[in-house]
């Protein structure tokens, strides 16, 4: 409500300038302008409802939590051809399924690169430092 009682371009007072360009530049959009262009932009991209999508023939996709839902590639014909062909076959109820039963294993890999962060940091404070300039600059 508040975006739509303001005007879109604010009115500004003519610059004296000496370049024909300058004189020739449009008005600068507002804030609110650009917000109604980005929200004008999402609703071609907002989220199929389900249903329709079944009816069109669209097989959605399934979240860990059994909620269905429509990817990009499903809404918009044309971003199909920025995924692999692998991509789109993918069947996910599998790794659904292994990350269901075996949660803890991405907590035990971010605890191992954490303990390697910092006992490395320990570990390379002691030693002498390497020479690396003939290495980068070979490699540059």
């Amino acid at each position: 409500e508040r975006l739509r009682s303001r005007p879109i371009f604010r009115p500004t007072a003519p610059k004296a300038t000496n370049s024909p360009r300058e004189q020739r530049r449009p008005q600068q959009p507002t804030l609110e302008f650009t917000y109604h262009r980005f929200l004008s932009a999402m609703a071609l991209l907002k989220p199929l409802d389900v249903s329709l999508a079944e009816m069109d023939g669209i097989v959605p996709h399934t979240t860990l939590h059994g909620e269905k839902f429509v990817q990009l590639y499903q809404r918009v014909p044309l971003a199909g051809y920025l995924y692999l062909p692998a991509e789109l076959r993918f069947d996910s109820t599998h790794a659904t399924e292994f990350a269901r039963n075996h949660f803890e294993i991405p907590l035990i890999c971010v605890g191992l690169y954490l303990a390697a962060i910092f006992l490395g940091r320990r570990y390379m404070a002691t030693r002498e430092r390497f020479d690396l300039r003939m290495p980068l600059a070979y490699w540059n």
